[in-house]
């Protein structure tokens, strides 16, 4: 009995022994199996960033409990967020951070928690900016202790400028930031390069929103060296230039409205050019995909397609008239019938017959000689290639809104536009002074600045900047005490803005665009070749100035409504003016059968979400 017993305690050791080999083997911190796969992975507490002897102790003393010491500790910092105990929630998350370096969830989770949750329990701004503060500093601790995690430094662009830029205390934030040297220099330690160069302002102090470019500059840096990122690159590759225009954006709103504000522009528009050849993908491994490669694969379409024709003419024929066969004999009709006759019905109904009697170039290619189909076929699979590969660029342009942007860079640089803005913010300040003269007369000229604009750039006016101008239109009407006619400068864009979001007018709006467009093509090109184009200058009747009408009279209980100064027009005056129209009722009776030219536009129109989609 008791040689057994010896004999299996023998055997436990000698088993015991044996195993250790295979265990040292794997474990050996350098050489060892395990040891070689982190490292060729990049997995070891090297690899992940800094090593903290202070975390890496708390971790040892939890004994193998850390995830069930994380909790409590999670839990524990709820409570105090709750419970208003901010500083101890703050002195919580510094210990959940030393036992979770390498979870990124941690130092996400956390710095929102601070800066978007903590903050707004203050009512002094100030304090609300140093919590803001401390959720910005919370996100670069954790980029010490991950290195190749780039999805940090793309939160710390959000929070920089949409924190600082778009809150509703973003004039004071801003300021503020401007001043904080000491938040400037925590930056410049932190390896942040650009702080004291490329991140200054117009007032040559670092602005949020270019400090958040340089955060994102350095998450696109690391995605390029082969850290992954949880997100699509045409959207981080976009968020830097796109940080340029909201800077350009916000120091005309505080009143920049000089060349200061059309060298952003032009700065951004640079850089969103770079930005639109950057490589996203290798389409279906073939064709290198940037948001500018459309051009070029629209051009191979054109030659293709015509080579296509030359073999094909009759086969498409032969292959319009198959699928004829299969479509009723009183629907064709209408494919007969003059545009001008098609019921609303009946033009929805054409369009899907269109669609259906058209052939694909694979049906063309059936109907070719059997000596050309092997070639037919061949020159049909390139087409189809290049039309989808022209979709996923389109895609991928509409998720970023490309071509607004592009085109609200090149308009904004232009001195005509920045021209209009600054009569326009002119004018508003001289309401606030109460200077109805002095304001409608700015009105005036912004209006034929806008003119200008809008006749080059016609989407603009759906847009941001529209929403700017139909704001001022509306302070504009309350001024003149009466509607706008077709006799306004800016009539006709306007009424393509309401004919728009007219469900009904739809498609009569998308041929108003089209034909926008075409006259801005034309005055654009005339401009590059330093000509002009006096026949469609003017898109619009001549403007009817504000010194037709009679300005507003100041009422009697408004301390700040002194008479107008002595720029502004007197009524007697004024041809056109109130006098006048009383004295001749018929001119005020047929202005008021004339309701189909007035414009009733809404005082504060919806505004229109920036293009920054996140994920």
């Amino acid at each position: 009995m008791n040689k057994n017993s010896l004999f299996r305690k023998i055997a436990y050791v000698a088993a015991i022994v044996f195993l250790l080999g295979p265990l040292f083997a794997l474990g050996r911190p350098s050489n060892g199996m395990i040891g070689q796969l982190r490292t060729k992975y990049k997995m070891g507490q090297a690899n992940l960033g800094k090593l903290d002897p202070t975390s890496e102790s708390m971790r040892l003393a939890t004994l193998g409990m850390k995830g069930i010491a994380s909790t409590i500790l999670w839990l524990r910092a709820d409570y105090y967020k709750e419970e208003k105990y901010f500083d101890r929630f703050s002195a919580t998350l510094k210990q959940i951070a030393l036992l979770q370096p390498h979870f990124i969830s941690v130092w996400q989770h956390q710095a929102h928690n601070l800066s978007y949750n903590v903050a707004p329990e203050f009512e002094d701004y100030r304090q609300r900016y140093e919590w803001i503060k401390k959720g910005v500093d919370y996100l670069i601790e954790g980029t010490k202790y991950n290195d190749r995690k780039p999805i940090l430094q793309y939160d710390l662009g959000h929070y920089l400028g949409n924190k600082l830029g778009k809150a509703d205390e973003h004039v004071q934030y801003r300021s503020l930031y401007g001043k904080d040297i000491e938040f400037h220099k925590y930056f410049r330690e932190k390896g942040l390069i650009g702080i004291e160069t490329t991140a200054l302002g117009y007032d040559q102090k670092p602005d949020n929103w270019l400090t958040g470019k340089l955060w994102f500059e350095q998450a696109v840096s690391l995605y390029e060296a082969g850290a992954p990122i949880k997100k699509s690159p045409h959207l981080l590759f976009s968020y830097g230039p796109l940080w340029e225009m909201y800077y350009a954006e916000a120091i005309e709103s505080e009143g920049i409205l000089d060349p200061r504000a059309g060298f952003a522009w032009k700065q951004a528009g640079a850089d969103w050019a770079i930005f639109g050849t950057k490589s996203l993908y290798q389409f279906r491994q073939k064709a290198d995909l940037t948001l500018l490669s459309d051009k070029l694969a629209k051009e191979k379409i054109e030659v293709m397609q015509q080579e296509f024709e030359t073999i094909g003419s009759e086969a498409k024929k032969k292959a319009e008239d198959l699928l004829r066969k299969g479509v009723p004999s009183e629907i064709l009709k209408i494919l007969d019938k003059p545009e001008s006759e098609r019921s609303d019905a009946e033009k929805q109904v054409y369009y899907d017959v269109v669609r259906r009697v058209e052939p694909s170039v694979q049906q063309i290619s059936a109907q070719l000689p059997a000596s050309q189909q092997l070639a037919g076929v061949e020159l049909g699979r390139k087409i189809v290639f290049e039309k989808d590969f022209i979709r996923e660029v389109q895609s991928y342009r509409n998720q970023v809104n490309y071509e607004y942007w592009e085109l609200r860079a090149r308009a904004e640089q232009r001195e005509d536009m920045l021209d209009s803005r600054r009569l326009m913010f002119e004018a508003d300040q001289q309401i606030n002074e109460a200077n109805v003269g002095g304001a409608l007369e700015l009105y005036d000229k912004a209006w034929q600045g806008w003119a200008k604009v809008f006749s080059r750039f016609p989407s603009m006016v759906t847009e941001e900047v529209g929403d700017d101008v139909v704001k001022s239109i509306g302070r504009y009407k309350r001024l003149l005490e009466s509607d706008l006619d077709e006799s306004f400068v800016l009539y006709e864009f306007l009424q393509y803005r309401i004919d728009k979001d007219t469900p009904e007018k739809f498609a009569e709006s998308a041929a108003k665009l089209e034909e926008l467009n075409a006259r801005a093509r034309v005055l654009l090109d005339a401009e590059s070749r330093g000509e002009t184009a006096p026949t469609i200058e003017t898109l619009s009747p001549p403007i009817k100035s504000s010194q037709d009408k009679a300005p507003v009279s100041p009422k009697a209980e408004e301390p700040a409504a002194s008479p107008v100064s002595d720029t502004s027009p007197t009524s007697s005056a004024i041809p056109g003016s109130l006098e006048e129209k009383k004295a001749s009722p018929g001119v005020v009776e047929a202005s008021k059968n004339v309701e189909t030219n007035k414009l009733d536009l809404p005082i504060r129109p919806p505004t229109l979400e920036n293009p920054d989609s996140q994920e």
